[in-house]
């Protein structure tokens, strides 16, 4: 199989829709876009402190747990992205990265919500990652809480593919 690097891009989403399965070539568990353009949504936020290029970032809806899955067992390689803690801070983030159920790796980073961290995760083929958040407090200033993550869209998640060739 070739390797194919995807920057995903999430501007071609609109406000507050769910990330389809198939989208970069993976499925995609609760996460969802947010356009964060001036009278579309809160301004004083870590959501708005995370873009660097308008107008969506896609988020971990409620707070919960996200996850990203291989289809049709395809493996991929989750190299990098930006993230940024929407509410809370400083939040945990953990990225736990499985392949056929084994942990490839499980590494947590501190996020906070006025700009966005260049975040490079461990190498490996795996067939799921999950993305964890917890603690951190409102810092205050913000209109909104809870334990929410963004990733930006321009220079969002790149997915290191492993796809089948072309017959």
């Amino acid at each position: 199989m070739a390797a194919t690097t995807i920057t995903l891009d999430f501007d071609t989403f609109g406000h507050f829709e769910t990330l389809p399965a198939g989208y970069g070539g993976v499925a995609w568990s609760n996460f969802y876009t947010l356009n964060t353009d001036p009278g579309i949504y809160c301004q004083n936020s870590g959501y708005k402190n995370g873009t660097i290029s308008a107008p969506n970032v896609v988020f971990n809806g409620g707070g919960g747990d996200g996850a990203i899955s291989s289809i049709g067992g395809v493996p991929f390689k989750l190299s990098r992205g930006y993230f940024t803690a929407a509410w809370h801070e400083p939040l945990s983030l953990e990225i736990i990265g499985r392949r056929n159920g084994d942990v490839v790796y499980d590494t947590t980073f501190t996020l906070n919500t006025s700009l966005p961290s260049f975040l490079t995760l461990p190498g490996g083929l795996v067939d799921s990652v999950q993305f964890r958040t917890s603690g951190g407090s409102p810092p205050g200033t913000l209109c909104g809480g809870g334990s929410h993550f963004d990733v930006e869209a321009e220079r969002g998640i790149r997915v290191d593919a492993r796809v089948r060739p072309a017959p």
